[in-house]
């Protein structure tokens, strides 16, 4: 066996600390890069989340509306009977079964949205 010298014992140690240095330098690199890469990732996924939940509340609100624009609708047909029942009273003065069945209407849609 070959005796090592001292000097020879730190020379290894020292290339030795400066090899692992390199190596952990270029891991610490190739993990940075592989941070940077993935960002846009990790933003492109948070934008998407916060726009799968605005199309969420945008849709709720607009199937609220439909709703309230039925309404509105039902409201202004039973609205329409009534005028036209009056418009056909006030013409021929005898008319008042249409006039009966838009009053009955007119209850009907009244109670059935104030519940």
């Amino acid at each position: 066996m070959q005796n090592i010298s001292a000097n020879e014992a730190w020379l290894a140690f020292v290339v030795v600390v400066v090899v692992l240095s390199a190596v952990l330098g270029v891991v610490e690199k190739i993990i940075s890069i592989k941070k940077k890469v993935k960002e846009p990732e990790e933003l492109q996924d948070n934008k998407l989340n916060e726009l799968e939940d605005r199309i969420k509340k945008v849709e709720y609100k607009l199937k609220d509306a439909e709703k309230h624009s039925d309404k509105i609708d039902d409201g202004i047909y039973v609205l329409m009977l009534g005028s036209l029942a009056l418009l056909d009273h006030g013409l021929d003065g005898n008319n008042i079964e249409a006039m009966s069945e838009a009053k009955k209407e007119i209850q009907k849609h009244l109670a059935k949205n104030n519940n």
